[in-house]
């Protein structure tokens, strides 16, 4: 079975935008979507948000589908009317990512062994480097956590992806 994946432009632009807008947000386990849920309507999602006093903020009209949740620190992926990616941020570096490393014990023995990728490039005079574990889950969601860096303080992003996420592109 062939897994088809958000447009990779579509997922950094959600992710930075995340790190971005979001506000500060309480220390939470990497995996804590606060209630969103893969698959679930983009109405629903919308609904979950305003019940909890989040706003839902479209990134940009040429980023259609790309959501930040105002007063989190997470991120949405909207397309063919459900949600197909959660984005999470978290300030962080080695001692955290170690400490969620502890967690992907847990999750190797559920999803089996990650694919793991070390990169460090340089964008214009930017040191850009992440460790990144990925999971393909037998459920069809694909789990990624990465340690990233890119010249300032390091932060933790996992993404949460509808295996078959944007066959055609986003749409809100």
């Amino acid at each position: 079975m062939t897994m088809q994946r958000a447009p990779i432009q579509h997922c950094l632009v959600l992710l930075l935008a995340t790190v971005l807008c979001s506000h500060p947000a309480r220390a939470q386990a990497f995996d804590d979507l606060r209630g969103f849920e893969l698959g679930r309507t983009f109405a629903e999602a919308e609904r979950h948000a305003r019940e909890r006093g989040w706003t839902l903020k479209q990134l940009s009209p040429a980023l259609p589908g790309s959501w930040v949740v105002e007063g989190t620190n997470l991120g949405l992926l909207s397309c063919n009317n459900r949600i197909a990616l959660i984005a999470t941020h978290q300030e962080g570096g080695l001692d955290e990512f170690a400490m969620i490393a502890g967690e992907l014990g847990t999750l190797q023995r559920k999803y089996g062994k990650p694919e793991t990728r070390i990169v460090t490039l340089m964008v214009g005079t930017t040191r850009v480097s992440y460790v990144e574990a990925s999971f393909a889950a037998p459920s069809g969601v694909n789990i990624r956590i990465r340690l990233d860096n890119a010249g300032g303080p390091s932060k933790i992003l996992a993404n949460f992806i509808l295996g078959s996420a944007c066959p055609g592109g986003p749409a809100p």
